[in-house]
């Protein structure tokens, strides 16, 4: 190359032309400079129209979302019409049961019901959120005051996108119990880019109305998790089943060094151990984390970054260490992920104030302890632990009198489940 370039200065100082070689081999390295610049163009390209389609994603997803968070997070408590039957539902929010619906009173008293619906029957490439206001009738009930309407974006909006799935979830707690939240699942996709992005967010219900329909955890799919899989964990003919007889680590296995008939096997409390326990040794308390831990939770909202965002974390019932603190936390509750500093935080969240209680004291206070109100008085904090009547509770406020004083309204005291507790003899 560089005697070429030499050859070429010394034909342009004289009066020489170039030969048909040097032309050929010009053109040719030419040709190849283009080449790898127009290569380099072209994927500057792509990866440009990518950026700009996870851009557009992200930005249509988020629109979508904040619309939907809007008018679920604002359902009144108010009963919903059974159209079927001509009667009321005594649920505010139904979830249909494909999950692809969601039907309540919207914070203005509107009856809405939210889905994705196809801008062109029988394309499902055309689906788009769509929001349906039922109509408003007169009190006689005769007369339509406002008719029925359809809210929806403008097709621009989309950006060549479109709903792919648009899903709606009640969520239980650890007890089986609806709360108010719903887990609600949008994707959407580009064709073209082939490119599909996924959000999820739980949305709490400020006017905790009553919730019903499916969750995630009522439709699994065949799978190990499900009871119904051949080879499912809870399959009794499963050999990792725990209460197939086969199975060695089965406590009734005669082989298991840990079963009954071991004379050494060890009698074993039937406490919550993986939800954090409080131990019970001649008055003495001791308090052991469970999982998952505080920080866990904390890790759980660190990790929360868009377009996976999520406004609320679920706190399971248990114990909970922080900054060498133990606390209790009663029932299964949630708070903000920004409010997940600290323990204290979350139990300023909101109505978790009586459920999250900080542990105080390391000792059993029992009515033999207390023989005058003043005693009572001195030995009762926030945060003991009382044994009052053979039930044990934890004080939430100690101005409040003893627990067996109506102790189910007494709102002073909260009742420890016997799942939290180990008395050791």
């Amino acid at each position: 190359m560089r005697k070429w370039m030499i050859k070429i200065r010394e034909n342009l100082k004289s009066n020489k032309g170039f030969t048909m070689v040097e032309m050929v081999v010009t053109i040719i390295l030419t040709g190849i400079l283009f080449t790898m610049a127009c290569s380099m163009l072209l994927s500057w390209g792509k990866s440009y129209d990518k950026l700009k389609t996870i851009e557009h994603a992200e930005q249509l997803t988020d629109t979508l979302m904040d619309k939907i968070s809007g008018e679920i997070s604002g359902a009144q408590d108010r009963n919903i019409p059974d159209t079927t039957k001509g009667t009321e539902n005594l649920d505010h929010v139904i979830i249909s049961a494909d999950n692809s619906e969601i039907e309540l009173y919207d914070r203005t008293g509107s009856h809405i019901k939210i889905s994705a619906v196809e801008r062109t029957p029988g394309d499902a490439k055309t689906k788009e959120l769509n929001i349906h206001y039922y109509e408003v009738k007169n009190m006689a009930g005769d007369e339509n005051l406002y008719d029925a309407v359809d809210w929806k974006y403008s097709e621009n909006m989309y950006m060549n996108y479109y709903v792919q799935e648009l899903r709606f979830d009640t969520v239980k707690g650890k007890t089986g119990n609806l709360l108010p939240l719903v887990d609600v699942t949008l994707k959407v996709r580009n064709e073209k880019y082939q490119y599909t992005c996924t959000v999820t967010k739980t949305i709490e219900c400020y006017n905790s109305p009553t919730i019903s329909g499916p969750g995630k955890e009522d439709g699994t799919p065949d799978g190990p998790d499900n009871p119904d899989t051949p080879d499912g964990p809870d399959n009794p003919d499963t050999p990792d089943n725990p209460d197939n007889p086969d199975n060695p680590d089965n406590p009734d296995n005669p082989d298991n060094p840990d079963g009954p008939d071991n004379p050494d096997t060890p009698d074993e409390p039937e406490i919550n151990r993986e939800h954090g326990y409080i131990e019970i040794e001649d008055g003495k308390l001791k308090f052991f984390e469970g999982m998952p831990s505080f920080q866990d939770l904390k890790d759980i909202a660190d990790s929360l970054k868009p377009p996976h965002d999520t406004e609320l974390i679920q706190v399971p019932a248990g114990i909970y260490q922080d900054n060498n603190k133990y606390y209790l936390v009663t029932e299964d509750t949630v708070t903000d992920k920004y409010d997940c500093g600290s323990m204290g935080q979350i139990k300023n969240y909101k109505d978790n104030w009586n459920k999250v209680i900080e542990l105080l004291n390391d000792k059993l206070v029992t009515e033999k302890n207390i023989t005058t109100a003043g005693q009572f008085d001195t030995l009762i904090q926030k945060g003991t632990i009382y044994l009052y009547q053979e039930e044990y509770y934890i004080c939430v406020e100690p101005s409040g009198g003893q627990p067996g004083i109506a102790p189910a309204s007494n709102s002073n005291w909260v009742k420890v489940e016997s799942r939290f507790i180990s008395v050791s003899n």
